[in-house]
């Protein structure tokens, strides 16, 4: 009989790990489903629905990993596929008619519906594994003990939900049937006891957990797994005290538990988000089936992660506004070009401006980028970055080599040792530029590898970080 090691437990120290994380679910009243429900309700919403089907439809790659700036629509995706795609349970916890769930209700008039097939196939389907890798805490330092607390107490909390298992009869747990050859075992049983006891563990159990609690779910609900990933890279903005030794040790525990989750068969579909694309390459070329889709790359989900022209002519049209508003927005946001000219706007500035345009106020463009990214300013320490960020500052272009081809930490190591005063190559430079790319302060021109400010707020945003640094150390 296939089972997985035993694991004996779990470490958690709960007074240093902050309690605002989210939850997974199977039941329709998970926080991150009811917040899609709730943007669904509002009158700003645009109908993206159809990123679903290319989620699904993807016969080559099952797992797909997504790295926008922030405020493009990652999150947002993802709740979209949880609320979709996830078994919904009765006041029995017996899983739900498809037609009786919540997602049905919500769903049915939007475009998704139109497609028979995938709401045939995948509609209120699956196990959902929702975790969010974002904390409201900065960590003093990334150590290989503050990762295995963390995930600790992540795990958790996925598994929070389900701790009725535990209350069942061991027999009932111990006949279920066989789902792909796969038993739930004694030993799955002492797991699940320990992780919802918080007994102590060590850094190779968890990195294993996230797999096991997957396995266990399929087999007692009968039904494939769906992981879902959010704010893979937030480690980098999370601490006061970013070494190379910390960031690598640190995402070395994550990757490879989330690399050990994301395979088939017990996991058949994978999401993972991230703010900078410079993080992701390291685990998805690991992973078989894997595939990276980066903010304004040549691919065909760039419409879906940020609003479109047509978008905002469709929301100054239901907001009853003069259409000469779309000109007037465009000459104080201009928005981001992907390279197969597609015209893309930060969703959050959009609606902002609507709104006040209604209410007949001074547009202010709400923009939430990374002010605050403590790794954005420890990259501007180098004198000849800021040089070239100061020009673009003043509607310049630069050139840099955009870091696709940079894919492996060793290749990383220069640019994550930000403690002491190193060399700046050019690999340096490029990586750096890449990362504020990433955040959303640069985007491409027309002009191969000339990068410009998308628009004046940027420019603003850019500005304030530069100033921040007139009297701080450069090299």
């Amino acid at each position: 009989m296939k089972s997985l090691k035993l694991l004996p437990g779990f470490l958690f120290l709960l007074s240093y790990i902050t309690t605002d994380l989210v939850a997974s679910c199977t039941t329709s009243d998970c926080p991150s489903s009811s917040d899609f429900i709730q943007l669904r309700n509002e009158p700003y919403f645009i109908d993206k629905t159809d990123f679903i089907k290319h989620f699904f439809e993807d016969d080559w790659h099952s797992y797909t990993f997504i790295s926008t700036p922030r405020g493009f629509c990652k999150t947002t995706n993802l709740q979209m596929i949880q609320l979709f795609a996830g078994i919904e349970l009765d006041e029995n916890r017996n899983i739900k008619d498809p037609a009786d769930t919540k997602a049905y209700e919500t769903f049915e008039n939007l475009t998704i519906f139109d497609n028979t097939q995938i709401v045939n196939d995948h509609l209120a389907k699956y196990v959902i594994i929702h975790l969010d890798l974002k904390s409201d805490t900065l960590f003093s330092k990334y150590t290989n003990e503050t990762a295995v607390q963390f995930l600790g107490y992540k795990l958790y909390k996925i598994f929070e939900p389900y701790k009725w298992l535990l209350d069942l009869p061991q027999d009932e747990l111990l006949k279920r049937e066989r789902y792909r050859g796969f038993l739930i075992l004694e030993e799955d049983i002492n797991f699940m006891t320990n992780l919802s006891s918080q007994v102590p563990c060590d850094e190779q159990e968890i990195i294993s957990s996230l797999h096991r609690i997957a396995y266990i779910l399929m087999v007692y609900f009968q039904r494939e797994v769906i992981i879902l990933v959010d704010n893979y890279d937030s480690v980098l903005s999370q601490s006061n005290s970013i070494t190379k030794e910390g960031v690598l040790d640190f995402y070395g525990i994550i990757g490879e538990m989330i690399r050990k989750a994301l395979t088939q068969p017990v996991t058949v579909y994978g999401l993972v988000t991230s703010v900078s694309g410079l993080i992701l390459p390291k685990i998805r070329k690991t992973i078989n089936r894997a595939t990276h889709y980066r903010f304004l790359g040549e691919h065909r989900l760039n419409e879906y992660f940020g609003f479109t022209e047509t978008d905002v002519t469709d929301l100054i049209t239901r907001y009853d506004l003069p259409q000469a508003r779309v000109s007037e927005l465009n000459s104080v946001y201009g928005g981001y070009q992907s390279v197969d000219d597609l015209t893309l706007f930060h969703p959050e500035s959009i609606v902002k401006y609507v709104q006040d345009s209604e209410a007949n106020q001074n547009y202010r463009m709400n923009w939430r980028l990374s002010d605050e990214d403590n790794f954005v300013k420890s990259v501007l320490r180098d004198r000849l970055l800021r040089q070239i960020l100061e020009n673009v500052v003043d509607k310049l272009t630069c050139r840099f080599t955009y870091a696709e081809c940079y894919e492996d930490y060793e290749d990383l190591e220069s640019f994550f040792d930000i403690r002491l005063p190193i060399q700046f190559d050019k690999m340096y430079q490029d990586i750096s530029l890449s990362y504020i790319h990433d955040h959303g302060y640069l985007t491409w021109t027309r002009v191969q590898d000339e990068f410009i400010a998308p628009n004046s707020q940027a420019r603003y945003s850019l500005r304030k970080i530069l100033e921040s640094f007139a009297y701080g150390p450069v090299f």
